[in-house]
């Protein structure tokens, strides 16, 4: 009995941590304007090359690794966004704003 009551606490333990593999779906716009930034990157911490990319609309879809909790946002001209994604939650929506103007100047010697 004590047997089957561990083997069943030890499949309950499993299926919690595959729960956490789970879609995370949202929507990237200008912070400026609110229209959506298509081909923005987007990659959990730790997994940069398993990015993903905003479609015309803005909208992305993503899985979420079980190690992962901090989603970033890249995109040129724009600064970057890290957001933390707390367990359970599956739609995520994000506006990004601009860097700001840089003077860029040229000498000659």
């Amino acid at each position: 009995m004590r047997i089957l009551i561990t083997i069943i606490f030890i499949c309950l333990g499993s299926m919690g941590a595959l729960a956490q593999n789970y879609l995370v779906i949202g929507r990237v716009t200008d912070a400026k304007s609110g229209e959506a930034i298509r081909e923005v990157r987007i990659y959990w911490e730790g997994y940069s090359d398993d990015k993903v990319r905003t479609d015309k609309y803005g909208i992305y879809r993503i899985k979420r690794p079980v190690d992962s909790q901090i989603l970033i946002f890249e995109y040129s001209g724009k600064k970057p966004v890290e957001q933390v994604v707390l367990a359970g939650k599956s739609e995520l929506n994000v506006s990004l704003e601009d860097l700001g103007a840089t003077a860029v100047t040229a000498s000659r010697w």
